[in-house]
Order: C-alpha cells, then sequence, then structure tokens
C-alpha cells in the first residue's frame, strides 16, 4: 500500500515538472512574439520624404550705368526750360584725370508746378565745342520731389557732386587731354502728376510722365 502511494507521488511530481517545462519553451499565455523582420525597417530599403528643391536662377538685376553717352550737348525741353535756371559753381583750371567737386542750385522766377528730379538722367557732362567728351550720370537712387518758389534757390540733390576729367572711350576712360573744355549741369526732371490732384481731397493715383531736362549754362574750364 505504501508502495502505491509512493510511486502515486511521483508520477503527480513528473507531470508538474513536464508541464512547467512545455510552458516555459512557448512562451505561455501573455508572451511576446517578436517575428523575425518586423522590427519597424524594411531591411536592403531606404526612403527619403524630403521634397527635393530645384534651384530657381535669379533674374539678373539691370546695372545703371554711370557713363553718359558721348554725343551732342543736351537743351532745355519740358516747363522749366523758360521758369527755372540751373547754375554750378566749379574750378576752372584742372589736371588731366582729377576729380572736380561742383554744387549746383535751381532758381526760378516764378512758382511752377512741382517736378519730380530723376537721378539717373541727370549728370555732369564735360564737353568740348558742341560735343560731350567726358562726365558723369547721376547714381540709380531715389527720385527726389522738387518744388520751386520764385526767387527760392533750392539744391540740385539728383547732379552729382564730383566729375573726374576723362574722355569716353569704347575700351574704357581714359584722362582727357591738355585743353580748353567746358562743365555742363543736367538736371532731369518730370511733372509731378499728383499737380493735376482735385482740390476736395479725392486720391489720384500718381503716373509717370515724360522725362525733360534742364541744362546750365557751360563753365570753362583749362585742362592741363
Amino acid at each position: 500500500m505504501r508502495g502505491q502511494k509512493l510511486a502515486g507521488g511521483l508520477c503527480l511530481i513528473m507531470a508538474l515538472l513536464t508541464a512547467c517545462a512545455s510552458g516555459s519553451g512557448s512562451g505561455g499565455p501573455g508572451a511576446s512574439h517578436t517575428p523575425k523582420g518586423a522590427t519597424g525597417e524594411t531591411s536592403g530599403m531606404t526612403t527619403d520624404d524630403a521634397p527635393s528643391r530645384v534651384a530657381t536662377p535669379q533674374a539678373a538685376v539691370p546695372r545703371h550705368s554711370t557713363a553718359p553717352e558721348c554725343g551732342p550737348v543736351p537743351t532745355s525741353s519740358g516747363p522749366l526750360a523758360h521758369l527755372a535756371r540751373l547754375t554750378f559753381e566749379g574750378p576752372a583750371t584742372a589736371s588731366a584725370g582729377e576729380s572736380l567737386q561742383v554744387s549746383a542750385t535751381v532758381t526760378s522766377s516764378e512758382t511752377v508746378p512741382r517736378v519730380i528730379a530723376t537721378p539717373a538722367t541727370s549728370g555732369l557732362l564735360v564737353v568740348q565745342g558742341d560735343r560731350v567728351v567726358g562726365g558723369v550720370l547721376g547714381s540709380a537712387s531715389p527720385e527726389v520731389p522738387l518744388q520751386l518758389l520764385p526767387g527760392a534757390v533750392s539744391p540740385a540733390q539728383t547732379i552729382p557732386a564730383s566729375v573726374r576729367l576723362e574722355a569716353c572711350a569704347a575700351d574704357g576712360a581714359t584722362a582727357l587731354e591738355p585743353g580748353s573744355y567746358s562743365l555742363v549741369a543736367v538736371l532731369g526732371y518730370r511733372v509731378d502728376s499728383l499737380n493735376a490732384a482735385p482740390n476736395d481731397g479725392s486720391p489720384i493715383s500718381p503716373t509717370r510722365g515724360p522725362n525733360f531736362v534742364l541744362v546750365s549754362a557751360a563753365s570753362p574750364v583749362t585742362v592741363s
């Protein structure tokens, strides 16, 4: 009888050990299973979700040339031709290639409509006889409103403050030959379209009218 109980107990222990070993191998309930290759990455493949960027060529910005065209000396035009006077002060003698400093002003004998002075069409010219042989044009800086009153002296701000005594040449500027020349100042301008604005304060869209020039008398300069 005791032998039968001992044998039964040993069988029960062996059954429990066999069950535990089987549970450990299978992972049991709640065990985490990670399939091979399911790690969130695709083996052997790469992806790039960033959008491709195509370089857009920048439009070339036209450069403003400060070299005047050599040709006939310009003459005054537009409403200021008979209502205003452009004058400047500068040296009477200089050396070839030297840079001369000048100061230009505008006066008027009566009230004239407001104008817009344009730097790109203003300049200081070196002339000989009736031909432009050198000089400098204004920069591409902002335009300047100019209101002329009777007897008042206004600075011609858009005219360059200096000019180098160099001749125009297709292959670059060269120093002027010694001799007698003259300096001429040119004030480029247009009539301000806002002059036509109604008195009741109604808005008006500004427009660009034709370009004119006011030309000074020639001032002699001897180049040595």
